[in-house]
């Protein structure tokens, strides 16, 4: 049997059956844990199904909302945030109210809103009552206020509310200095970064206090890169790894190293999104441009000539430093003399970044003006994000990156593509355009090994995820007079049953059990035909030919000696007879 494909062991399918309908309500707290473990949208599904309406039980209703909304703003779900604290129902906790204004406000600023996220957080303050308003919740909303007004244009009253701020709390905690030090940066002060950095130190301080020194021009730009490259390989956080990588690229910059800022705008693209900060702005065209200088550079030191495409390249592939080769192959890439060339290039660069260059490689063509539309990105480069985009469970994505892509780009196997193509389109919600890829794929094999049957058949898994079991039954039609490996027939009747069960045509599904069971010598009593010969009595019993499945339910009492599993075979057989 293929890896990956063997079903569960009849007793473990049937103890999964009965437990669906012993399903226990799920608790706050094991629902807290469960995001807390990675699974948030799980969690939110839990919350939809086990909270109870508001005007039923409206304390339950509350704490459920509580867990609901922090989870939203864990996930930076700011839409949903925002439709969930629009209106809620009237006698809804004086608590949960303020959590959700506060979480509203947060949700606003992060979408762009400062002036009303400033005002939820002004009506936070002056409509709770004092008995109720806590010393630690004041000063957060204070501080909500505060990084409002930074994000607004003119600095003035960010820089007055902060002057009040810090006469009322002399001691800043380390978010709200990083915000103050931050906002002094923007404001083109590092001097006073540096003052209120002066006796705070710490792994989220660590870049500001780079930034500041490389700002103030106090410091050396080659000192300072190496400083923010040497506390880039110590700090723990990957975002601020990636921020003291920029600085690192920015101080390489002023310094003339183009070398140092190559490296440098590499390791912060890995680490971190491009995103429009004002303070420190994470921009895929800044690596490219570094990419193509340094390329320049090198290419002149060795005399070679503009438009000698392949001597370039050929300097490329001599070159035994990684870093070189990359930017001598994104050279050619972006300044190629023709198309073919330039895409050899794109596709070298792709073949010189590792595995684990997702993020980068997203940034550098998903963000960059040298690509203005998913068009102008290369074929073979489109096909590396969808399937990282898949990874991800962005399907829609993976699908619009695939889009107008058919042949398959040179030197790879169509076949390969072609199943890569399909499921792409499938799991992107283009499953018809996936369907008929898929039955160009068997149209160009008259026979398939053992591999390609497995890799084809995880693309028809994915349809009968999809519940798109009429077109997988189908396909499983076409694949079984291409089948080579007798055993593999026998895994692919199974599938076919399974679709048939999936139908609700459950005298079909048995049949196809049956066959899966009965394939190899007639008997069929291994493990892999006990399983189907057990769901095959079970279709038997839906299908009310309860006769042939007692029959079958007696066969594997027979064989058995598992004491748990003749508890369930004669635990099945009285279910038949009070179906009679």
């Amino acid at each position: 049997m293929s890896l990956g494909m063997r079903p569960f062991s009849w007793l473990a399918g049937l103890f999964l059956v009965l437990a669906a309908g012993i399903v226990q309500a799920a608790s706050i707290e094991e629902t807290r844990r469960m995001a807390a473990a990675g699974a948030v949208d799980l969690a939110l599904q839990t919350i939809d199904r086990v909270q109870p309406a508001a005007d039923r039980q409206p304390g339950r209703w509350a704490e459920w909302e509580r867990l609901r909304l922090e989870l939203l703003a864990d996930k930076g779900d700011w839409p949903a945030l925002l439709a969930r604290t629009r209106n809620l129902p009237e006698g809804a906790p004086a608590a949960l109210r303020r959590q959700a204004a506060e979480l509203r406000a947060r949700a606003l600023l992060e979408s762009g809103q400062p002036a009303q996220a400033r005002r939820v957080w002004a009506e936070l303050i002056w409509n709770t009552e004092p008995k109720q308003l806590e010393h630690k919740a004041l000063r957060r909303w204070r501080f909500g206020i505060l990084k409002a007004l930074m994000a607004e244009p003119d600095p003035a009253p960010a820089l007055a509310a902060w002057r009040r701020f810090q006469q009322d709390y002399p001691e800043l905690t380390d978010d709200e200095l990083e915000q103050r030090v931050r906002f002094a940066l923007r404001a083109g002060q590092p001097d006073e970064a540096l003052e209120q950095l002066k006796d705070r130190r710490g792994e989220a301080l660590e870049p500001w206090w780079l930034l500041a020194r490389l700002r103030s021009g106090k410091t050396p730009p080659a000192d300072i890169m190496k400083a923010a490259e040497a506390a880039a390989g110590k700090a723990e956080s990957t975002a601020v790894q990636g921020r003291l990588w920029l600085i690192a690229a920015e101080a390489a910059a002023r310094a003339g190293r183009g070398r140092n800022r190559v490296r440098d705008l590499e390791q912060a693209l890995k680490r971190l999104p491009v995103a429009r900060d004002a303070l420190l702005r994470v921009r895929a065209d800044d690596l490219w441009d570094s990419y193509l200088d340094y390329g320049r550079w090198l290419g002149n030191r060795a005399r070679l000539l503009q438009g000698d495409d392949a001597a370039w390249l050929a300097l490329a592939e001599q070159e035994k430093d990684p870093l070189k080769r990359r930017a001598l192959h994104a050279l050619v890439a972006i300044e190629g003399s023709v198309e073919a060339v330039r895409a050899q290039g794109h596709e070298r660069l792709l073949r010189d970044l590792g595995a684990d260059d997702g993020l980068l490689l997203e940034n550098l063509y998903l963000h960059s003006a040298n690509f203005p539309g998913i068009d102008y990105i290369p074929q073979v480069v489109r096909l590396r994000l969808a399937e990282r985009a898949l990874e991800q469970g962005r399907h829609d994505q993976a699908s619009e990156l695939m889009q107008g892509i058919e042949a398959p780009p040179e030197g790879m196997d169509p076949f390969d593509w072609g199943l890569r193509l399909a499921r792409i389109h499938i799991l992107g919600g283009r499953e018809d355009r996936g369907i008929d890829g898929l039955y160009r794929v068997l149209g160009s094999r008259a026979r398939l090994g053992r591999d390609e049957a497995d890799r084809f058949l995880q693309a028809v898994f994915d349809l009968q995820t999809l519940k798109r079991d009429e077109d997988a039954l189908k396909l499983l039609g076409a694949l079984l007079p291409r089948l080579e490996d007798r055993g593999q027939v026998r895994e692919v009747y199974y599938w076919m049953a399974d679709s048939w069960k999936a139908l609700g045509e459950y005298d079909r599904a048995a049949t196809f059990y049956l066959r899966s069971a009965l394939l190899p010598d007639g008997v069929g009593l291994d493990p892999w035909g006990q399983t189907a010969r057990f769901q095959a009595a079970e279709m038997l019993a839906r299908a009310g030919l309860v006769e042939d499945a007692r029959r079958l339910y007696e066969q594997l009492l027979r064989i058995t000696h598992d004491r748990k599993r003749r508890i369930v075979l004669r635990q099945r057989l009285q279910q038949l007879h009070l179906q009679e």
